[in-house]
């Protein structure tokens, strides 16, 4: 089926469509697009964008959408801006408060800080990664381009780890 994402980002980054007054969060589309999805409920797969967002930026991982460590890499520096500050004013309004809330002060440094890996025997096969978005699965990673350079090694050393697991 197609659907127009019309109203905005979710909390956790998925663009936000109504269907019938309900809401349906879609990953990894965008505010302003024509997508694709599949799948019952609030929350169907993205197969497709036939109009993309100006906002639309490409992701800089090859296991983005994949491994389940990063959900808006798709995103664009200003709406990513924006959508950070919103998240800051709609929790402060739960709250019953209404301070001025500045535009988003870029902090991400030289990449992620901390970083959670897992690892699992397969058999005799040994396999580290994320684990896949909303999912048990495992997936297995060689590298994450968004970590510290001093974190570089990790997903080589959670496999040494697990293969020495017995």
């Amino acid at each position: 089926r197609q659907m127009c994402i019309r109203d905005s980002l979710g909390a956790q980054g998925d663009g936000v469509a109504r269907l019938g007054g309900e809401a349906v969060f879609v990953a990894g589309a965008l505010p302003g697009e024509m997508v694709r999805v599949e799948g019952p409920g609030d929350r169907p797969r993205l197969v497709g964008v036939d109009g993309p967002s100006p906002a639309r930026a490409a992701p800089i991982c090859s296991y983005f959408g994949v491994c389940g460590g990063c959900a808006v890499q798709h995103v664009g520096a200003p709406l990513y801006a924006e959508w950070k500050r919103e998240l800051v004013i709609t929790a402060l309004e739960r709250e019953g408060l209404s301070p001025p809330v500045a535009a988003l002060a870029d902090g991400h440094g030289a990449g992620r800080r901390r970083v959670t890996l897992h690892g699992r025997k397969r058999g005799a096969e040994a396999v580290a990664g994320f684990m896949r978005a909303k999912s048990h699965e495992l997936v297995a990673i060689e590298a994450c381009p968004i970590l510290k350079p001093e974190l570089a090694a990790a997903p080589a050393i959670a496999l040494a780890v697990t293969q020495a697991l017995k």
